[in-house]
C-alpha cells in the first residue's frame, strides 16, 4: 500500500509537472507571436522606406549622368542625401533569446513549428548580415562624396533645387564615372536588401498563421 502511495504520488507530480510545461509552452508560443507581429509591422514600413529610398537612388543616377552637373551639382547632392541612409530592422528577439537561454526550445513539443521558428531566427541573422554590409559602403561612399561635392557651399545656398549652380570639385569625368559606378552598385544591394526584408516579411506572416493553426489561437 505504502508503495502504491508513493507510485501513485509520483504519477500525480509527474502529471503536474507535464501541466506547468504545457501551460510555460503555450505563453512562450502566445509571446513569440507578439514578437513575430512585431516584426511584420517593422518590416512592412522598412520595406516601403526601402522602395522610396531606390526612387531616389535612380534620381541621383540620372542626375550623375546628365553633364550639367558639372556645373550644378546641388541636385545630386539633395538625391545623395536623402538616399544613403536606409532603416535597419530591429529583431524582436526577447521570447527567441528566453528560449535558447532557458532551454525553453524543448519545451515546444509541436516539431515542425520548432523548426520554422529556428529558421525563422537564422533568416533574421541574414539579413542582418546584408545589413552589416550595407552600413560599411554607405560609410565608405559617405567618404567619396567629399571629394565631389562643395557641401559648404550647397548647404549656404540651403535653396534644394533653386540653389545657384555649385560646380563639381572636380571636373575630371573619371572621378564620376567611378562615383556613378559605386552608387549604381550600391543601389543593387538596397534592392537586394529590400527582397531580403521581404522574404522575411513573407516568412513571419506566414508563421504567425502556422501558429495560429497548431496552437489554436485566436
Amino acid at each position: 500500500m505504502l508503495f502504491l502511495a508513493v507510485f501513485c504520488g509520483f504519477l500525480a507530480e509527474n502529471q503536474r509537472e507535464h501541466m506547468i510545461e504545457h501551460l510555460r509552452e503555450k505563453e512562450y508560443i502566445k509571446s513569440f507571436v507578439e514578437d513575430l507581429k512585431q516584426d511584420t509591422a517593422q518590416l512592412k514600413k522598412i520595406i516601403n522606406t526601402m522602395e522610396e529610398k531606390l526612387v531616389l537612388k535612380d534620381s541621383l543616377l540620372q542626375e550623375l549622368a546628365n553633364p550639367r552637373v558639372l556645373k550644378n551639382s546641388s541636385r545630386a547632392y539633395f538625391f545623395f542625401e536623402m538616399s544613403r541612409h536606409f532603416p535597419d530592422f530591429i529583431y524582436t528577439d526577447r521570447t527567441i533569446q528566453q528560449l535558447k537561454n532557458s532551454g525553453g526550445m524543448r519545451l515546444l513539443r509541436n516539431k515542425p513549428v520548432s523548426d520554422s521558428i529556428v529558421d525563422y531566427d537564422s533568416k533574421v541573422r541574414t539579413v542582418f548580415i546584408a545589413q552589416e554590409q550595407m552600413n560599411s559602403l554607405v560609410l565608405s561612399y559617405g567618404f567619396e562624396k567629399n571629394k565631389l561635392f562643395q557641401i559648404r557651399l550647397i548647404d549656404t545656398a540651403n535653396n534644394g533645387f533653386q540653389s545657384p549652380g555649385i560646380p563639381l570639385l572636380t571636373q575630371n569625368k573619371n572621378d564620376i564615372e567611378e562615383f556613378y559606378n559605386n552608387m549604381w552598385d550600391q543601389k543593387k544591394f538596397f534592392a537586394f536588401l529590400k527582397r531580403l526584408d521581404i522574404d522575411l516579411l513573407s516568412r513571419g506572416t506566414r508563421l504567425i498563421e502556422f501558429i495560429k493553426k497548431e496552437y489554436h489561437l485566436e
